[in-house]
C-alpha cells in the first residue's frame, strides 16, 4: 500500500471514529443533544469553521469513492500472483517471474525473435501467451510445438507452479534476427 493511501486510511479511520463516537454518546445521552446541534451552529456561523468543516466532508467523499471505485496497484497483483503452500509456508510468485523464465526458456532459439510474454492467472492453473516473429524457412508447426514444451517444463521445474496452456501467436516473419525481446 502507497503512503498516500495509507494516509487517507488514517485520516478516513479517524473521521469515521469521531462520527461515531459522538453518535454514540448523543444515543445514550452522554452528551446532550442541543449541546451538541448549538456546537454544530457555532462551527457554521464562524467562516473558518464552515471551511474546515466543507473541506472535511470534500475529503471523506473523496476518500469514500476512492475506497469504493479503485482497487489499488498491489491487491491487482496480489490476485494475479501464483501462491504455492508447502510444509514449510507459503510461496509466492509475481507473474513477471513467471514470465522472465518463459523469456529465458525461449532465449537459446536463434530462428526466433521479438519475443514478447504475458501470464495469466487461472483456478486450476496458470496460462503463457507468447508473441514472437520467426525467421524465414522456419518449420512453425514443429518449432511451436517445441516451444510450448520447453516453456512449460522450464516454468513447471522452476516453480511447480501447474501450466495448462502454452499459447503461442506468430506475429511475423522477420528477415534478420532481432535482440528486442519484451513483457507484454
Amino acid at each position: 500500500m502507497k503512503i498516500i493511501d495509507k494516509l487517507a486510511l488514517i485520516m478516513f479511520s479517524v473521521i469515521m471514529l469521531v462520527i461515531s463516537v459522538i453518535y454514540v454518546l448523543v444515543y445514550f445521552n452522554v452528551m446532550d443533544y442541543e449541546l451538541f446541534l448549538n456546537g454544530i451552529n457555532s462551527i457554521f456561523q464562524n467562516n473558518p469553521g464552515k471551511s474546515i468543516v466543507l473541506a472535511v466532508a470534500i475529503i471523506s467523499i473523496l476518500l469514500s469513492l476512492k475506497a469504493i471505485l479503485f482497487e489499488g496497484d498491489y491487491e491487482k497483483k496480489v490476485k494475479s500472483m501464483i501462491q504455492i503452500k508447502s510444509e514449510y509456508g507459503l510461496l509466492q510468485i509475481m507473474p513477471n517471474t513467471i514470465e522472465n523464465i518463459a523469456m529465458i526458456a525461449l532465449s537459446n532459439y536463434a530462428n526466433i525473435s521479438d519475443v514478447a510474454t504475458k501470464m495469466q492467472s487461472k483456478d486450476d492453473g496458470i496460462i503463457i501467451n507468447v508473441n514472437l516473429s520467426v525467421l524465414p524457412d522456419t518449420n512453425i508447426t514443429e518449432l511451436v510445438d517445441e516451444l510450448q514444451r520447453v516453456v512449460k517444463e522450464k516454468i513447471e521445474t522452476q516453480t511447480s507452479a501447474k501450466v495448462v496452456e502454452v499459447n503461442i501467436v506468430i506475429r511475423n516473419v522477420n528477415k534478420n534476427k532481432s535482440v528486442k525481446e519484451e513483457i507484454l
